[in-house]
């Protein structure tokens, strides 16, 4: 049972990745919309940040699930993307202290759009270099054993 409830958390959370690269790659104007009435909250900043917690949290859910992987080696995986869940989870925030309001419109603040950039790409290479780092480990593990 427990093993049924991790996959489809899985493939909940690969389905919510999904759903915010289709509604990005789309400009969707949804995206435009603001969450709350008489304010800069946009859907798509939200979709955004969803869909960087998302990637994390799915990749550590299949890292939690391998059983056969050495116990202290997952444990420091894990760690791992619970930091990139973190500086994930802060994108949206960090968008806000950078640019002054909740679009992240860095108007006339160069340096200030290309932190901000910055730091949009290392949440997301970060957890899909843990990932790439993890995958090669479980390939090395898997042949050694043969």
């Amino acid at each position: 049972m427990e093993q049924r409830k991790s996959k489809l958390a899985f493939w909940l959370l690969i389905l919510v990745i999904l759903l915010s690269v289709l509604l990005l790659i789309s400009g969707s104007p949804i995206l435009d919309k603001s969450l709350l009435e008489n304010r800069e909250l946009p859907f798509g900043n939200l979709t955004t940040a969803i869909g960087f917690l998302a990637i994390p949290l799915a990749i550590m859910n299949r890292v939690i699930a391998n059983k056969n992987f050495p116990k202290g080696i997952r444990k420091l995986y894990v760690a791992a993307l619970i930091l990139a869940s973190i500086l994930a989870l802060f994108w949206w925030f960090y968008g806000r202290l950078l640019s002054g309001n909740w679009s992240n419109n860095f108007i006339n603040a160069p340096k200030a759009s290309e932190q901000f950039w910055n730091y949009t790409y290392g949440i997301l290479l970060f957890p899909l270099s843990i990932l790439f780092i993890y995958l090669t480990h479980v390939l090395i593990i898997k042949f050694k054993s043969k």
